[in-house]
């Protein structure tokens, strides 16, 4: 809500005093259960974790606004609208979305060493039509701590903990707005006639084949901690994938829209991840520990049909060459008179 008495400066000195009132609500609904089981085998030298799930997320916003101005007296401020001789024009607005997932997960270990670990999910969410409402991601995880072997015996005064780990998934993305599946229509008002008239008309284009982007990983690392975890080397080497992405790509100005949502292509990205962390003072009054980081990433555009997109600021998409590549003008020279 505010008000503004007539007269103040560069506010209301020519609309004889305003007032607005605003309106949001907003609810949110999630519920997450689970049930877990745990069991140990072969005098404890197996165990095993199971986890079977489902949750629900609901979101709901509703606002709306109205006001007025040309007061003829500040007494009402914002408690009367119907005292300003001039009203603006009101709005409201409701936006509502809601997700959906069931998911298993289970991990195995053998004597502590061996490591084994599986998950798989189905998301659903409302921003997608009926026939991809719903996506399957599955993924896989295993770890071998080496240090446990016996054969590592005589290294562990130097390496106290040694573990290699490689892990596949698939994740999936589904960040839209809401109902941008199906066509929509927005309304305006035009004087026709000298009659000013309501009018509604298609706003945005659809795409009922609208569905979930997804993003395979493989992920291979070792875990290194010396001299009594004094120093730890994390090491890790990746490739992504990313198909079907959810972008919003320009169209022809002949169709009579600007743009549409789309499932486009492909792109990869790979890189090496290192972290060297030292803890050089640790005690109960005082700590000091180092972060090294050390990181590459490169992402290549595999598969966008052939098309050449602009992404804005004089970056493009092209097959072939890093996404998001500065596309500008060559310099040839200076160019001048002598004088």
């Amino acid at each position: 809500m505010k008000y503004a008495k007539a007269g103040l400066l560069d506010v209301s000195e020519n609309n004889g005093g305003y007032a607005d009132i605003y309106n949001y609500d907003i609810q949110k609904l999630t519920s997450e259960n689970y049930f877990t089981y745990s069991d140990e085998y072969f005098n404890g030298q197996f165990s095993s974790n199971f986890v079977l799930g489902a949750s629900w997320y609901y979101k709901r916003d509703e606002s709306s606004s109205s006001g007025s101005e040309q007061y003829f007296d500040d007494f009402f401020d914002y408690h009367n609208l119907s005292a300003g001789t001039t009203w603006h024009e009101p709005t409201s607005e409701m936006n509502q979305n809601t997700m959906n997932s069931y998911y298993f997960r289970m991990n195995h270990s053998f004597r502590d060493r061996y490591l084994l670990g599986a998950t798989f999910r189905v998301d659903g969410a409302s921003n997608f039509g009926m026939n991809n409402k719903y996506g399957y991601f599955p993924s896989v995880s295993a770890g071998w701590r080496i240090s446990e072997e016996s054969f590592f015996e005589s290294l562990l005064g130097v390496v106290n903990q040694a573990k290699l780990r490689t892990s596949y998934s698939l994740v999936g993305n589904a960040s839209i707005p809401n109902h941008r599946t199906i066509s929509q229509y927005s309304n305006g008002s035009t004087i026709f006639d000298n009659t000013l008239n309501s009018y509604v008309i298609l706003s945005n284009l659809g795409n009922k084949d609208l569905k979930w982007e997804s993003s395979s990983q493989f992920n291979i690392g070792l875990d290194l901690n010396f001299f009594n975890n004094r120093l730890e080397l994390i090491m890790d080497y990746y490739t992504k994938t990313t198909k079907d992405l959810l972008f919003e790509k320009q169209i022809p100005i002949t169709t009579g829209y600007a743009t549409t949502w789309t499932n486009l292509g492909k792109i990869r990205n790979n890189g090496f991840e290192t972290t060297l962390t030292t803890r050089n003072i640790h005690n109960r009054d005082f700590m000091w520990q180092t972060d090294l980081v050390y990181s590459t990433n490169k992402v290549k555009t595999i598969d966008i049909n052939d098309e050449t997109i602009d992404l804005g600021n004089d970056v493009i998409a092209r097959e072939g060459i890093d996404w998001a590549s500065y596309y500008v003008y060559k310099r040839l020279g200076t160019w001048g008179l002598m004088r």
